[in-house]
């Protein structure tokens, strides 16, 4: 399960290092998308994270002692600019939620509705709007917060229509190099180290959308990880919708074991299933790799939706199998011609899908 470790790594706390919030962030505002329905209307989903200023000191300090060991490991990983990358990342999961509170939300087309948040402090709403939002318009979305103050958020929207082509794609060792199959190198790539790209994606996704895909980003990784993974994104991959999971940081909460010891493929299952349900018209190529479950998903999918999937593109990762009978025990024979590995320098391993 991806990202996994890193929380089980978690539960072990006992010194810390500083946190400082320098924007003072109140709110969040998720990638948002217009689509297109069958009648010809646009269904706009908006997403919303609300959260305290101050930060939890103590879910502060089990974050920061889990990194600090290895930051510390040696004098190349105890850089000012690796600690300065490891608190921007980390302080999102020290954040306290804005809990069950009820907010105004003025919308680009200056009508006004309301959002409540979860005991995570989400909020999710869908509008309804007869005409879709150019791409080339920048709107505003402001939110009321509870002490009186408002945020703005400027965005492009995403317009997606009832009919076309859309690119599902996981994160974690297809998009950026995470070694989700290694404890220490996960939690360094997710915290410390610059994000890399894997080499040849980003041409690869351009090259779909160009031809007019859109593109939705699954991952079984928590949204506190969006903030930070955002800006990377923007600057190597086209916009899309994103699709992450809901992650409660209060280890007295019973979803935060749901999440820790719950099976990821099953989430991202479902969460692609949803997309191929909203978007009846579009035919879709699944990217991903051979990480985690990946082929044992698209697999699954394949075989259920065959008709609408032109594709599967599978990074292989090193020290994973990504072997002919895997592959042959995850697709059928004939989705199997639909699948494309790439990836060339790859050294293959035993690790497999760990649900």
């Amino acid at each position: 399960m991806k990202f996994l470790s890193f929380l089980f790594l978690l539960l072990s706390a006992e010194n810390a290092l500083a946190f400082f919030d320098e924007e003072k962030e109140r709110a969040y505002l998720f990638p948002s998308v217009y689509s297109q329905n069958a009648d010809g209307t646009y269904k706009q989903t908006i997403h919303f994270w609300l959260m305290e200023e101050d930060f939890d000191k103590f879910k502060q300090n089990i974050i920061t002692d889990i990194v600090t060991p290895v930051l510390e490991r040696d004098s190349r990983t105890s850089s000012r600019a690796e600690k300065a990358r490891f608190l921007k990342r980390a302080k999102w999961f020290a954040f306290e939620p804005v809990e069950r509170s009820t907010h105004a939300v003025l919308l680009p087309d200056t009508r006004r509705t309301t959002i409540t948040t979860n005991n995570l402090g989400h909020a999710r709403i869908n509008v309804i709007h007869t005409e879709p939002i150019a791409e080339s318009t920048r709107s505003n979305i402001t939110i009321e917060m509870t002490d009186g103050n408002a945020q703005t958020f400027s965005f492009e929207p995403i317009t997606i229509d009832y009919n076309g082509l859309s690119v599902i794609s996981d994160i974690d060792d297809t998009l950026k190099v995470s070694n989700v199959i290694s404890k220490k190198q996960l939690i360094r790539s997710t915290f410390i180290d610059k994000y890399r790209v894997i080499p040849g994606m980003p041409s690869l996704l351009r090259e779909y959308e160009n031809a007019g895909a859109h593109f939705h980003y699954v991952s079984a990784s928590p949204w506190q990880l969006w903030p930070s993974l955002e800006p990377f994104m923007a600057m190597y991959y086209p916009k899309g919708q994103v699709h992450l999971r809901d992650f409660p940081t209060d280890i007295f909460e019973k979803d935060f074991y749901k999440f820790l010891f719950g099976p990821s493929k099953a989430y991202k299952t479902n969460a692609i299933e949803k997309l191929l349900i909203r978007y009846p018209g579009h035919k879709f190529i699944l990217i991903g790799d051979t990480g985690e479950c990946d082929p044992e998903i698209y697999g699954e999918i394949t075989r259920k939706y065959g008709s609408r999937i032109e594709g599967i593109i599978l990074n292989k990762v090193p020290k994973t199998n990504f072997s002919e009978s895997r592959l042959k025990a995850a697709f059928s024979e004939q989705n199997i011609q639909k699948l494309e590995l790439v990836g060339e320098d790859a050294v293959p391993g035993e690790h497999v899908c760990s649900q």
